[in-house]
This record gives C-alpha cells, sequence and structure tokens, in this order.
C-alpha cells in the first residue's frame, strides 16, 4: 500500500525537465532534452513554467474536446468516403444497365436486320415459278420444271407471260 501511495505521490509531483530549441540550418530546427552540439547555429535553452492544477485541468479539458472534434471530422469524412463509394457503385451499376440495354438494342436492330434480309431473299426466290412437267426438254432452265418469273426472265421473248391490257384489266397473250 505505501507502495502504491509513493508512485502516485511521484506522479502527482511536477517534472521538471530541461528544454533545448538548436537550430540546425535556416529552415531547420531541432527540439531535444539535452544541449544542442557543436553544429548548431543557433542554441536556446527553453524556461517551462509550472501550471496550476487549474490550468493543466483546463488543458486536459481542451485536449479531451480537441480529441472529440477530431474524431467527429474523421467519423464525418468516413461516412462521407462511405456515401462517395455508394453513388460511384450506384452510378456503375446505373451505366452498366443502359449499357445493357444498348446492346440488347443493338441486338435487336441486327435480328431485325437479318429478319429483312431473309424475307427480301424469300421475296426473291418465290418470284420464281415452278412448274412440274414444264418444258422438260427444252433445256431453257437450269432445273427441269421450273421457269424463271416472268418480270426476272432474262429473254422476255422466249417466256410467255401474261399482260394486263391497260384499257380493260383482262388478261391478254403476245
Amino acid at each position: 500500500m505505501k507502495a502504491l501511495l509513493l508512485v502516485l505521490l511521484t506522479l502527482a509531483l511536477p517534472v521538471q525537465a530541461e528544454i533545448f530549441k538548436c537550430k540546425i540550418s535556416e529552415f531547420k530546427t531541432v527540439y531535444q532534452a539535452k544541449p544542442c552540439g557543436a553544429g548548431t547555429v543557433k542554441n536556446q535553452k527553453i524556461e517551462l513554467k509550472q501550471r496550476s492544477a487549474k490550468e493543466e485541468a483546463a488543458a486536459v479539458t481542451r485536449l479531451k474536446e480537441w480529441e472529440a472534434s477530431y474524431a467527429a471530422k474523421q467519423a464525418a469524412e468516413k461516412e462521407a468516403l462511405k456515401a462517395e463509394q455508394e453513388e460511384a457503385l450506384r452510378r456503375a451499376e446505373i451505366k452498366a444497365a443502359q449499357d445493357s440495354a444498348k446492346a440488347q438494342l443493338d441486338q435487336a436492330d441486327a435480328q431485325y436486320r437479318q429478319a429483312q434480309a431473309l424475307e427480301n431473299a424469300n421475296k426473291i426466290r418465290s418470284r420464281t415459278l415452278y412448274y412440274p412437267g414444264a418444258f422438260p426438254h427444252q433445256g431453257t432452265s437450269p432445273h427441269p420444271g421450273m421457269l424463271p418469273h416472268p418480270e426476272t426472265s432474262p429473254h422476255p421473248e422466249t417466256s410467255p407471260r401474261p399482260e394486263t391490257s391497260p384499257h380493260s384489266g383482262m388478261l391478254s397473250h403476245h
């Protein structure tokens, strides 16, 4: 118990230490507990005045207030950084969704163009008329029984085609 009291008294008594301000160069100053060395430009001993218990308590209070303020500032900065990261993630998700939608539209457009091309190809194929057994021995068609469409025939004079009379609307043969 006496040892504990001795330790508490030792801690409670103010410690007197000497502080030396050593100016090493025009731009560098060092504070230390022992006198400055020979290479210093300026050597100054700093006198520390003893503070009263009231001044010490006020200093401790200011330190605690500063620590609380600093902790609040750090928490606010951390929260702001978190909000910033969440916003960046939200923007990235929106951009990814927009890119996906654009890719889907591009794909749908490509499918539409492909369907149009197939439809056009089918229209061209449907212009070729097939007549089973027509002209089997003449060799005018590369495929027996198939005649080219009258509008696309390379030799209109060789293929019979019905025409509509502009006056009567009836079919006539030439």
